[in-house]
């Protein structure tokens, strides 16, 4: 049995105690209960984590990409194929006399389909003289009633010439290719012109 002046004594120490734990604790600021497991703060992402997650969404780009590539390079080409009557072409004469470098031909042409039958559509456009005898550099439109189909590029005296299709509106509207233009004859009267759009 214990002595009751111990007990009591036992009891006021402890009580002591208590109240300097409380008064501790409460100078401290104050805190929030969280569930077991969680934290009381948000974890920062581990640098290898914000890594992989960098790479797929760059191998993600890259796959759409190359899907729209593909849907792009699987589409088939289109050629269309024309008869231009070269009745309206001019040649205006600067600098030198005669044929000379900066000459410059201008038309507005009405253009046929590839049987030289049926009226299409129209062109106009201008070439500058680069080479005299040989070569002339050009940029045209050409206007269907779907749309229009730009070109520029050289236009050799003799023989054939191949041009970029540089753009277009409506039906053509993401146009490009290139267009193959050859004389019909040997009078520069009219010329055969071949769009390959792809």
């Amino acid at each position: 049995m214990s002595h009751p002046k111990a007990d009591d004594a036992q009891l006021a120490c402890a009580a002591q105690q208590g109240a300097a734990l409380v008064r501790h604790h409460g100078t401290q600021a104050r805190t929030t209960f969280a569930a077991p497991g969680s934290s009381k703060r948000r974890k920062a992402m581990p640098k290898s984590v914000k890594l992989l997650s960098f790479g797929l969404l760059a191998v993600v780009a890259v796959a759409a990409g190359d899907l729209m590539a593909a849907g792009r390079a699987t589409a088939a080409p289109q050629e269309l194929i024309m008869t231009e009557h070269a009745t309206t072409d001019t040649v205006t004469d600067t600098g030198a006399s005669g044929d000379s470098a900066g000459d410059v031909l201008t038309f507005a042409n009405e253009v046929f389909d590839a049987e030289d039958r049926n009226r299409v559509g129209s062109d106009q456009g201008m070439c500058v003289r680069t080479v005299p005898g040989k070569a002339w550099e050009c940029f045209w439109t050409l206007s269907l009633a779907s749309g229009q189909i730009t070109v520029e590029g050289p236009f050799y005296d003799i023989g054939d010439s191949v041009l970029a299709i540089t753009g277009g509106t409506g039906a053509f509207g993401n146009a490009q290719g290139d267009m193959l233009l050859s004389p019909i004859g040997t009078e520069g009267k009219a010329f055969r012109f071949t769009y390959r759009l792809q």
